[in-house]
């Protein structure tokens, strides 16, 4: 079955039965330059950040190349200005952690606008997992009003699909307790496969995972051991949260276009990189009212998915999220060690319920792992230096860990 993001897109973008590549381009250009006189008007930051473009300009994707990037520490140190609206105007705030507890935090503002054509898009990517007759439990967010998870819940509702907002997962045998009543469960990866080793009995029909990078060895264990299908969704919170969702044919990520433009560079030039390259995911928000973002450089690394999908769309779609740049440290001159390496990895072990890893240069990587009672495994350290082909010297300690991170987001420390 092909995926309903085409049609949402071509009825998003009054496209209808004219939507193609070609198309969708044209009207991603005209709502860029949009955006662009829309941000200089109403935005101090952008009044100057913008202030050497001529909106006018940018005709052809080789002309974005001419638009400063807008990066993390801006919203950091800028938000404030960044902002389009007055502050009665503003329907939500959201406040990300940038580095642990100590760094400065990042401030996303919506309004209700942005906020409904979030929930607009969390219901037309969710009806390939579920039915009406199907329940789903949000392992992720709160309940709070418009939090990701009840933004998820109010997509939800709008095709009949009752759902419950469970919360991260702290206490996996009480969440065991309440999954075996759904049909679908919604969580961050690491979370889902400690529930996984915790209660393997469990026989949910799908999975969706989601906010942080997906291991494809976490995919295999879900699969196998639950006998169920797996789909994965990208997004963050600073472009709205959607960003694009896998199909049936449950390979790259179906993009929310009428919102979004997506860009892959270089991440030391920032040159745009062809769509068999692996870079640097740059976001521009097309619709966004409270706080647009342009070209904003994401972190994330990641590569445009080549030909169309096997569900039937020609749209371009961007394939599988491989990694943060900022969870990868440099050992030596010549070797870095990232957290999509050891996830890839540790998750594949047997028993293993989740880890944590400090790296200490040049040689030195310290793993936590639990194992969930069983016993150490003294040939793991042997076998992980031959996977991950890096010259380190590997030391393990065994204990119990908590199945979720304090900000729901894994790092990679360096010691």
């Amino acid at each position: 079955m092909i995926s309903p993001i085409p049609s949402w897109t071509a009825q998003r973008t009054s496209l209808g039965a004219r939507l193609s590549p070609d198309t969708l381009e044209k009207w991603q250009l005209a709502r860029f330059r949009q955006v662009l006189r829309y941000a200089r008007k109403k935005s101090r930051f952008y009044r100057d950040h913008l202030a050497h473009v001529d909106p006018g300009a940018v005709t052809r994707r080789e002309d974005l190349t001419g638009i400063p990037f807008t990066v993390p520490k801006d919203i950091v140190e800028q938000g404030t200005r960044m902002v389009c609206i007055s502050a009665g105007e503003i329907s939500r705030i959201t406040t990300l952690l940038t580095s642990g507890s100590q760094g400065p935090p990042k401030r996303i503002c919506f309004t209700r606008n942005d906020l409904d054509r979030t929930i607009d898009f969390f219901a037309c990517g969710m009806s390939t997992l579920v039915t009406p007759k199907d329940r789903v439990m949000i392992c992720m967010s709160s309940g709070t009003p418009d939090s990701i998870g009840d933004l998820l819940q109010q997509g939800l509702a709008l095709i009949g699909v009752s759902s419950l907002i469970y919360g991260n997962i702290r206490d996996p045998d009480q969440a065991a307790g309440r999954a075996g009543e759904f049909d679908c469960l919604v969580g961050l990866p690491a979370e889902m496969l400690y529930l996984a080793r915790t209660a393997p009995g469990l026989r949910p029909a799908t999975v969706l995972l989601s906010a942080d990078y997906v291991p494809d060895s976490i995919i295999q264990v879900l699969e196998s051991t639950w006998q169920c299908r797996v789909f994965t969704h990208y997004g963050m919170t600073e472009t709205g949260y959607g960003g694009g969702v896998q199909c049936g044919a449950r390979q790259a990520y179906h993009l929310r276009d009428a919102d979004l433009m997506v860009e892959i560079v270089d991440p030391d030039t920032g040159t745009p990189l062809p769509p068999e390259r692996t870079g640097e995911v740059v976001l521009t928000t097309l619709q966004n009212e409270a706080m647009p973002l342009i070209r904003y450089r994401t972190g994330d690394l990641a590569k445009m998915a080549a030909g169309p999908c096997p569900c039937g769309s020609s749209l371009h779609r961007l394939d599988k999220v491989s990694g943060r740049l900022s969870n990868s440290v440099r050992l030596d001159g010549q070797h870095c060690l990232n957290l999509a390496q050891l996830d890839e990895a540790l998750y594949a072990v047997p028993g293993l319920r989740g880890y944590r890893a400090a790296v200490h240069p040049p040689r030195q990587v310290h793993l936590i792992l639990d194992m969930g009672g069983k016993e150490a495994l003294p040939e793991l350290p042997e076998e992980l230096k031959q996977t991950l082909s890096i010259p380190v010297e590997i030391t393990i300690r065994y204990t119990s860990l908590p199945p979720c991170t304090p900000n729901g987001k894994r790092l990679l420390t360096l010691g």
